[in-house]
């Protein structure tokens, strides 16, 4: 079923696992038990949900004792290992595949395939960047809506019913999200990481939508699951500059490119801009720019 390097790395074949047209696919681990104790390697994704039992994982140089409830995450093109040290106890888990290419599957993506593109939590869980994999220890608790999530998707894999593949989307979502949520808090041993990853989904957040009039802190800290106080504090350790601050800089220079630009009024610009209050919008560009509109645009076009 599966090609073997030279090297002695098993490559997990596509094809082997995935159905025709599909980017996503589950199983259980006695559906494939050849691949335990072996070196192996995918082109897709793999993520692991422990079920019963436990075993010890080899994961690009890192090592972890994995038990019910224990969640593990490999990237694509990383090399792993599992394999169940205690004879006496049965070792089975979901191994759920994904290729990176579930967010383009079709021209106009699904509701769960649209939320998942605009997740942080998907953003920072896949951004391979920072991590070639990710150890969720889920045992000491709340291990149980995580397998549920798992059995469901497993269920409707199995039965493969009309929609079943945006029904396991959701439930992926949902795995992810969660994940972030439950094991990614600010302080803990990837914290320095998750703070990174926040500031820079914020920041291209706000390149992205600065002229929507509607953008709060608040809802900034939201999108990235953090305390607004506390996200405005490592934005400004970050970057140096508050997030009021640098979503001004972008609304004032998208003002100045129209200005010098067109002859468009210049109320008309600053809505356009992100800008809904006059009153502090003149204010705020006479601080930045140190004159009015008008004359800039005068300036400029001298």
């Amino acid at each position: 079923m599966c090609d073997t390097y030279s090297d002695g790395v098993r490559m997990l074949a596509a094809e082997d696992y995935f159905r025709r047209n599909e980017n996503i696919h589950i199983h259980m681990s006695g559906d494939f038990p050849d691949n335990e104790g072996v070196l192996c390697c995918a082109d897709f994704f793999v993520i692991h949900y422990v079920i019963s039992g436990s075993a010890v994982y080899e994961v690009d140089g890192s090592r972890y004792e994995a038990k019910q409830g224990d969640l593990i995450l490999i990237k694509k093109e990383i090399p792993f290992r599992y394999a169940s040290e205690k004879k006496d106890e049965k070792f089975l888990f979901y191994e759920l595949m994904f290729n990176a290419s579930i967010l383009s599957r079709e021209k106009n993506p699904s509701y769960p395939h649209k939320l998942l593109e605009s997740s942080f939590a998907f953003y920072s869980l896949l951004d391979t960047k920072y991590q070639s994999h990710r150890f969720f220890n889920f045992s000491r608790g709340a291990h149980s809506i995580y397998g549920e999530f798992f059995n469901k998707a497993y269920m409707e894999y199995k039965k493969a019913k009309n929609g079943y593949n945006d029904v396991m989307m959701a439930y992926f979502m949902l795995i992810v999200i969660n994940a972030v949520r439950q094991n990614e808090s600010p302080e803990g041993g990837d914290g320095q990481i998750y703070r990174k990853q926040a500031v820079e989904y914020v920041q291209a957040y706000i390149n992205r939508c600065y002229c929507d009039v509607n953008i709060q802190v608040q809802g900034l800290a939201d999108l990235v699951y953090l305390n607004a106080d506390y996200l405005g504090r490592i934005f400004k350790k970050e970057t140096g500059h508050t997030i009021t601050e640098t979503l001004q800089k972008k609304r004032i220079e998208r003002v100045c490119i129209l200005l010098t630009t067109t002859n468009r009024p210049i109320n008309d610009i600053a809505r356009e801009s992100g800008f809904n209050d006059m009153h502090f919008f003149y204010k705020i560009f006479k601080q930045r720019m140190g004159v009015l509109p008008g004359q800039y645009r005068e300036n400029t076009k001298g």
